[in-house]
């Protein structure tokens, strides 16, 4: 039994329904929109911000996800980094270079199984539901959307190595103890961003299967995987 797309936009030629992630009819070859073939990767980054569903729209309707690779390794460094920074926390000493080259591999590994199992999950699960999706678009709207939290990462860590040390790295003694407001202050800089972060990806997989249902099932399986994944 054929599934009926949901998530679909009717071509005004041939009135067939297709999915909404199409540029061109595929039954009479119509235009349903304007192609877009790239992206600039730095504009559409600093549109994360003052437009956040158009540039999610532009970045699942772009023909060629231009910089996915590049952000997706920024992001493992970034994140490697906060791992390091636990891993450091709880022997509560300096765990070293090598400490660092492991948290990097396991960041890397850890965020390309998540990457793969969320996408063709979601793909696979919401499309016999009859919201269809590519996989492309699911991780390229996954890697744009935490692009806000990473770049806190790194734009605020020669603030925190000045303020607090070695102690931002060891939490021996808390970095909280040592200056209250701007540990604090920091911390809440950092979570903000990655509130901005989750919003993004909600928006993303919104636009994607149109549904708004749809998208926070989606969204949560993303959050479940990372936390599974991540522990």
């Amino acid at each position: 039994m054929k599934i009926k797309i949901k998530n679909s936009v009717k071509c005004s030629s041939c009135n067939q329904n297709i999915p909404n992630y199409l540029d061109t009819c595929p039954n009479c070859g119509a235009f349903i929109r304007s192609r877009r073939n790239n992206l600039n990767i730095w504009l559409t980054i600093f549109n994360l911000f003052p437009e956040p569903v158009k540039t999610m729209e532009d970045i699942i309707f772009v023909k060629r996800k231009s910089g996915i690779f590049f952000l997706f390794l920024v992001t493992v460094v970034g994140l490697s980094l906060l791992n390091f920074i636990y891993l450091n926390a709880q022997v509560q000493e300096n765990a070293g270079v090598h400490a660092y080259s492991v948290s990097l591999w396991l960041t890397l590994k850890e965020l390309t199984l998540l990457l793969i199992f969320y996408s063709v999950t979601s793909k696979l699960f919401f499309g016999f539901l009859g919201y269809k999706s590519r996989i492309k678009d699911l991780i390229a709207v996954s890697v744009f959307a935490f692009v806000p939290f990473v770049l806190s990462i790194f734009l605020l860590l020669p603030v925190e190595v000045g303020l607090f040390g070695e102690f931002w790295f060891t939490f021996h003694p808390f970095p909280w103890v040592i200056k209250s407001f701007p540990a604090y202050f920091l911390l809440f800089i950092h979570g903000l961003m990655l509130a901005w972060s989750l919003f993004l990806f909600f928006i993303g997989v919104k636009r994607i299967y149109g549904n708004s249902a749809i998208a926070l099932s989606s969204w949560l399986l993303f959050i479940a995987l990372l936390i599974f994944i991540l522990n």
